[in-house]
């Protein structure tokens, strides 16, 4: 499922998919980090207007609602925890 970044909850990991941003923005980002294919973890989910953060590269960084709103990510689905006999 492809989302913005703002719907991210902690723990999750997802891979970015695409930047829906300016050039001037989606370059700040790029140098962020935030690329297709790059793997990344919410650690921080934001509120209203505050700040997230997440990890990529190794690095945490935060990012304000509006920036995590121009990040499309997929998250892998859950496995199921159901077994049958």
């Amino acid at each position: 499922m492809v989302l913005p970044l703002n719907y991210m909850n902690p723990g999750e990991t997802a891979s970015v998919v695409w930047l829906a941003s300016d050039p001037c923005a989606r370059q700040l980002l790029t140098d962020l980090g935030f690329v297709p294919g790059e793997k990344l973890q919410c650690i921080h989910k934001p509120f209203r207007k505050n700040m997230g953060a997440y990890r990529v590269r190794g690095v945490v960084l935060a990012l304000r609602r509006e920036y995590a709103n121009e990040i499309f990510v997929k998250i892998p689905p859950v496995p199921s925890s159901c077994h049958f006999t």
